[in-house]
């Protein structure tokens, strides 16, 4: 049984590394992204049409890939507060969604590209999201270290 947990253990840890060398990853695209835009409209410079095509079609996959990974967040343990019961069939819409636009850039749209209003639909749904997962549910008791659950009335949860 030793050897099994310290495969477990091993293999948990290297899974929690890939999420944290992606959040690194992701972040650094973010930022690269950010410089390139400041010094194609500050510096009046410009990119082949090509280039900027590939950069938006990764940047867009990336993106989808962002909101799935913090959607599908909700189906794991060890959250501040228990999602509500309606939250789970929300984050499954999202990440089929995502799944679906994911297919439909890289293998079904002839010019690979989706829309930008339904990239910033998805982004503004999965932030909201994010956020509902930040703060505890101010009508559920608050999850501890050791002691009995606390809970928050509803003024104190703003």
């Amino acid at each position: 049984m030793g050897k099994f947990l310290d495969s477990l253990f091993w293999f948990i840890n290297a899974v929690l590394l890939r999420i944290v060398l992606f959040n690194i990853v992701l972040g650094g695209g973010g930022a690269a992204l950010i410089l390139l835009g400041l010094w194609i409209d500050i510096g009046q410079h410009s990119i082949s049409p090509d280039v900027q095509e590939t950069i938006n079609r990764i940047a867009t996959v990336v993106a989808f890939v962002g909101i799935i990974a913090t959607a599908a967040s909700i189906y794991i343990k060890g959250n501040l507060a228990d999602p509500v019961w309606y939250s789970r069939w929300i984050a499954g819409g999202v990440i089929a969604g995502c799944v679906a636009c994911i297919v439909y850039i890289l293998w079904i749209s002839p010019n690979h590209h989706i829309s930008d209003n339904i990239l910033s639909g998805f982004t503004l749904i999965g932030l909201a999201g994010a956020l509902f997962r930040l703060q505890p549910n101010p009508f559920k008791p608050v999850k501890t270290g050791g002691g009995p659950p606390l809970h928050q009335s509803a003024s104190t949860a703003i």
